[in-house]
């Protein structure tokens, strides 16, 4: 058993390692790195990553790449004889903590019950799982055409509807198929048949990643298209899930292999982010009125590449983006696309920024740390930062999988009824066969505290998304009779309590 201050490490399933943290053990004690000390304005698409000179063991190897650090020592997998899944009804937290009543044990996580019994702490975590609803398919097979995924996140968007439901938005890899939506009631009914985006360009077609977020009144969707020299294209979504009569092309120049668009919104305008891998490679991003008017388009924040999210704070936009394996990077811009401050680097290593949200005073980041090889461990961090994303403290150990089991396109949402946020990710079953599938868990913040996992789908695929809903969550995945060949989308409902 691996013991930390108030929470331990477990093998679930045989697979899957759980970090069950009131107050975890925390990963790293670095504080964070402000890069680049030039600050405000947009940056010249030329210029090269802005961490490379500011990072000596990035330099380029005289091919124009860059090279990474190594990456930080794994904590090793838990004893032999720590398997079982994670401990429910019953299990002592804090083992070993005397009490004499009640209210020693409270550990201060909403969703748990803490008695005294027989002079040790004991806590109930029932109150902190979901319970899972049937699926239902709301976009038949054959209409979806198997969209990729291959850019860092999934051809698959959700947000709420209002007053209650959902709009789903997918992407499709066909010539002459644009992206679809799809609007979905309160019961995980879909209304009506999918309808298709309008394309930007003429036969837009092989979409990688579509994201949808909440935009004014209804919502905005952003995709990347293949088509001719390769753009990315966006347009608003009205509540109903209605398509618009035309959408925008958001890029000026040919985007040559463009991670998935982020998207956030203020009051007044729409932000989309996307990372280019193209030469020179860049973060950059389009302004969009909430009407979908473009305001501008193409403006380079630096070179960072990866895939991330976006949000608005109070005065500004904020994105995190992974950066190739060397840490999630933090960059501020303001309404008008220039950059605000230095881009700051979290301590750490990154392949999937899964999730950040704006709490009103600080921002909560999320993202997924590859093992460190030969053997290791994947895993969910999560990290409070200040409004300029600098760290406050130590980022902790969420969620941890076996080495041969990989984490990937995790979602981190927060649902604000709640009071809390849902996670799910995949499990890729490894050829012992051990695991697999996608996975649910209700998440507690201050302190961090993970639920037990709950299975949504037992065969793995990269297409899943989530959003909050009245009473919990809805996510979304691709499904297959048959493996690789005409998916439907399925949506499942999840109730908290």
């Amino acid at each position: 058993m691996v013991q930390t201050r108030r929470g331990r490490v477990h093998t679930w399933a045989g697979a899957v390692a759980l970090l069950i943290a009131c107050d975890s053990a925390a990963i790293g004690s670095d504080a964070g790195t402000t890069l680049a000390p030039e600050a405000g304005g947009p940056l010249d698409s030329g210029q090269r990553d802005l961490d490379a000179d500011a990072d000596p063991d990035r330099r380029d190897a005289g091919d124009g790449a860059i090279t990474p650090p190594p990456p930080p020592a794994d904590v090793g997998p838990p004893p032999p004889g720590d398997v079982g899944p994670p401990p429910r009804d019953g299990d002592t937290s804090d083992a070993g903590t005397a009490c004499t009543a009640d209210i020693g044990c409270d550990d201060g996580i909403v969703c748990t019950q803490e008695r005294c019994e027989g002079g040790a702490c004991v806590r109930d975590t029932s109150g902190c799982t979901c319970s899972l609803g049937a699926s239902r398919t709301v976009v038949p097979a054959g209409e979806v055409h198997v969209a990729s995924s291959s850019r860092g996140a999934p051809p698959l968007g959700i947000v709420p509807r209002a007053p209650e439901g959902f709009i789903v938005a997918f992407a499709r890899e066909v010539s002459g198929f644009p992206p679809g939506v799809v609007s979905v009631d309160g019961d995980g009914a879909a209304i009506g048949a999918a309808a298709s985006l309008p394309p930007a360009v003429p036969g837009e077609g092989l979409q990688g990643p579509i994201t949808l977020e909440l935009a004014g009144a209804g919502a905005y969707a952003a995709w990347y298209s293949a088509s001719g020299s390769g753009s990315v294209s966006g347009a608003p979504v009205a509540a109903d899930g209605t398509a618009p009569a035309t959408s925008a092309r958001l890029t000026l120049r040919p985007s040559a292999f463009p991670y998935a668009p982020a998207i956030a919104a203020s009051d007044a305008e729409i932000a989309v982010v996307w990372a280019d891998e193209g030469t020179p490679s860049a973060l950059y991003v389009a302004l969009v009125e909430l009407d979908g008017r473009v305001r501008s388009a193409d403006l380079s924040l630096g070179g960072i590449a990866g895939n991330g999210r976006v949000v608005w704070t109070t005065d500004r936009f904020v994105a995190a983006f992974d950066n190739r394996l060397l840490g999630p990077r933090v960059v501020s811009f303001g309404r008008d696309g220039r950059r605000i401050g230095d881009v700051v680097a979290v301590p750490g290593s990154s392949i999937e920024i899964a999730g950040l949200r704006w709490t009103g005073a600080d921002l909560h980041l999320f993202w997924v740390e590859p093992p460190s090889p030969p053997l290791g461990r994947w895993r969910l961090l999560g990290a409070v930062l200040d409004p300029s994303g600098a760290p406050r403290g130590d980022a902790e150990r969420l969620l941890e999988t076996d080495g041969d089991v990989p984490l990937a396109n995790v979602s981190v949402e927060w649902n604000e009824e709640l009071g809390a946020y849902g996670v799910v990710w995949v499990a890729r079953a490894p050829a012992s066969g051990r695991g697999g599938g996608v996975f649910f868990a209700r998440l507690e913040a201050d302190p961090w505290f993970l639920g037990d996992p709950l299975l949504v789908h037992d065969v793995y695929d990269h297409a899943l998304v989530l959003a909050p809903s009245r009473t919990g969550f809805a996510v979304a995945w691709r499904d297959y009779e048959v493996c690789c060949v005409d998916p439907s989308v399925q949506l499942a409902l999840l109730t908290c309590e």
